[in-house]
């Protein structure tokens, strides 16, 4: 039954009817009620008016129920039901999401379902699991964080189980609306914005909306008291907050050293940085090649590289002089992103009759971000991001006879994301060769200097998206004595359209070792990272080396399916043995356009027969690289014996005190699941290649990277 305020009456010939007082059942609850019937006439009724609090005497399973109540008077700032999952013994790490360790099961592996269809899917990189939509607060009736040992029901979980109940209208219309507002009036400014001159920016957060249900009630037309019922919620949310990067003073180029003369660069101790000519070598005494200082340490006009020349006046210009002698942190910019959200759910309920119930929501959330733009053009750092995602769940309760209950469910989760930028950039109107424009991309490229401000975004920062979850289960539950004997089975299709390149418009990094006296050993006290930019001459050294990236977006496709049978057995009144036999197994993925492959270590060698001049043993070579066809279209071979049996008991000392135990095998997500990318035969990457001798002499050019 769904979660709800009960009563409880239980008659039979020659009894008097008993009746339980008024009581809640939570989500996912199992209670338990003992009556003593009393001989007498039907119509005479013995209330039971204790309603304390009901102890679990029926189930191994523990969790924390998490009540609207609760979720209500916390001050959750982002509206985050999960936020609260934490509040669950044996959680650690990251709530609001699935990152999170349940009582030491490995972080992201657990399964969240709202209105028992889950609003989990597989993160892009395949093999764990992320939240798709996050209901509204005012949508949450309550839910249960399940941590440890879980029935035969569950599986394609390794962590916890959370289980989400939305609101239901009632016969009685409520409602009710709420606007939350913050704003910088009422916050101190930053020290650095105080440093810099700057004032706090303008800022300010507001979340609005309403939540409303009742009776569906059409005047003349339809009375929908008892059997109808709708709830509704609106969300808003407007923010323009100040942005958090750059989160503390960063340095720029001077227009001297954009313009070639960097007489005038300096150490902490006020020692000159002397800048060397890559291009102008001699060989010292002890025979190692040298590179001769600029005259003045100013780099000719004619020496600077076109391209370099037009990426200069995308610098940011200096707001300050910066520290002393090295104008380190002589930049500092402030301003607010700017982000909107709309999430809107409707749901119905309808009492068929006494015996069938069916239930059916949509729910659907837009999200737009709008990143403050620090440099003011095409090589911000940061990208617009917009989505849409919705979720849907149709339920059909069937109760056969006193003793059966049928259960049928279906739902749906999709997911739409860009990350792109607002507008597109050629890359070729900076100079660079039209290969940068062969995967379709065109954004600002990546320039990183080393110890100053970077240009364009890094890598993956371009993100497609679209993700589809369907689940379809069924159970029939059935009590025969003192058995309750459930029979279940769940079927789930992924699908995963995402295309996350590293570096599609190509990126390019610089450091001052190009521009040091010895091309084999660096030194902080020689050449500049701007310098080296400006005479075209890049490295493959550091943390953001540069490239290209020639990629294709993946269509990729999973299934899951699980069956069981659980039987809670109560062999007493104080004793009760839960037991479980669940199987399953992941349906292992393929792509639309069959662009998958694997290595196989047994197939015959292409070079098997065709070495000579080699031992023996390795005439008959081993290992291939192959492709998915037509017949064999997955890479992974399927695994297809995932029994897991389920073991538990629970056993009451007295009416305050249980204890419990419990064994399981259980199995979470598989790797082969659906994946955002392609195989590796049809996405490939580049590096550049700056020098082919140790930066003795330039190989590769800007006008010319690759």
């Amino acid at each position: 039954v769904p979660r709800g305020h009960y009563t409880l009456a239980v008659e039979g010939a020659g009894f008097k009817k008993a009746v339980q007082a008024p009581f809640d059942l939570e989500v996912q609850q199992q209670a338990t009620f003992d009556f003593e019937m009393e001989v007498g006439q039907v119509n005479t009724a013995v209330e039971v008016k204790d309603s304390a609090p009901l102890v679990n005497t029926t189930s191994a399973t523990l969790g924390q129920v998490v009540d609207n109540k609760f979720i209500d008077t916390m001050p959750l700032s982002g509206r985050n039901p999960l936020a609260l999952v934490g509040l669950a013994p044996g959680i650690v790490g990251d709530t609001g999401g699935v990152n999170f360790s349940a009582n030491g099961t490995r972080n992201s592996t657990s399964d969240v379902m709202l209105d028992g269809s889950i609003i989990t899917g597989i993160e892009q990189n395949g093999g764990i699991t992320d939240v798709k939509y996050v209901p509204s607060v005012d949508v949450v009736q309550e839910f249960k964080v399940q941590t440890n040992y879980f029935s035969a029901e569950f599986g394609n979980t390794g962590g916890a189980v959370i289980n989400i109940v939305s609101k239901s209208g009632t016969n009685d219309l409520h409602g009710v609306g709420y606007e939350f507002h913050s704003a910088s009036a009422l916050n101190a400014n930053k020290w650095e914005s105080n440093r810099s001159g700057n004032n706090l920016p303008d800022s300010h957060k507001d979340i609005f909306g309403y939540a409303f249900g009742g009776p569906v009630i059409l005047p003349k037309l339809y009375n929908g008291r008892n059997k109808t019922f709708f709830f509704t919620n609106y969300e808003g949310q407007r923010a323009a907050e100040a942005a958090k990067s750059p989160t503390s003073q960063n340095t720029v180029p001077t227009a001297q050293q954009l313009a070639g003369d960097f007489s005038n660069i300096r150490l902490q101790d006020g020692t000159p940085v002397t800048i060397y000519n890559p291009f102008s070598t001699f060989v010292n005494d002890d025979g190692e090649t040298m590179r001769n200082p600029f005259t003045g340490n100013r780099i000719p006009a004619s020496m600077i590289d076109p391209i370099a020349l037009k990426l200069t006046s995308y610098f940011a210009k200096p707001t300050s002089d910066g520290n002393p002698f090295t104008h380190v942190n002589n930049w500092f910019a402030q301003g607010t992103n700017h982000t909107g959200s709309n999430q809107l759910a409707f749901k119905i309920d309808e009492n068929i009759s006494d015996k069938q119930r069916f239930s059916a929501r949509y729910t659907v959330n837009w999200d737009d971000s709008q990143p403050f733009n620090a440099l003011g053009n095409d090589a911000n750092g940061s990208l617009p991001d917009t989505s849409r995602t919705q979720n849907g769940v149709v339920d059909y309760t069937r109760m056969q006879n006193p003793t059966t209950v049928i259960n049928l469910r279906g739902g749906l989760t999709r997911a739409h994301e860009r990350h792109v930028p607002a507008s597109s950039f050629e890359q070729t109107s900076l100079g660079f060769p039209s290969i940068l424009d062969y995967n379709g991309v065109n954004m600002f490229p990546r320039i990183t200097t080393t110890g100053y401000q970077s240009l364009g975004v890094g890598g993956y920062a371009l993100i497609w998206r679209d993700e589809d979850v369907y689940v379809g289960s069924g159970s029939v539950t059935k009590i025969l004595g003192g058995h309750t004997l459930k029979l279940g089975a769940e079927v789930r299709r992924l699908h995963e359209n995402y295309f996350q390149p590293n570096l599609p418009q190509g990126g390019f990094s610089f450091n001052r070792a190009q521009t040091g006296q010895n091309p084999l050993v660096a030194s902080s006290r020689q050449g500049d990272a701007v310098a080296s930019l400006l005479l075209g001459w890049g490295t493959m050294d550091g943390d953001n080396p540069g490239g290209y990236s020639i990629d294709v977006p993946a269509a990729t496709t999973s299934g899951y399916f699980g069956g069981y049978l659980q039987d809670d057995w109560r062999i007493t009144k104080r004793l009760t043995l839960n037991l479980g036999l669940r199987y399953d197994f992941d349906i292992p993925r393929t792509e639309r356009f069959d662009r998958e492959d694997w290595w196989d270590p047994t197939a015959p060698s292409p070079l098997a027969g065709k070495l000579s001049g080699v031992p023996s043993q390795f005439i008959d070579l081993k290992g291939a690289y192959k492709f998915v066809d037509g017949s064999n279209r997955s890479p992974f071979d399927g695994d297809y014996n995932n029994i897991q049996p389920r073991i538990g008991f629970a056993f009451s000392l007295n009416n305050k005190t249980v204890i419990r135990g419990g064994y399981g095998i259980f199995y979470s997500v598989n790797r082969d699941v659906v994946k955002g990318e392609v195989g590796y035969g049809w996405r490939s990457g580049s590096s550049l290649q700056w020098s082919r001798d140790s930066d003795l002499t330039q190989y590769a050019t800007l006008e010319n990277p690759f």
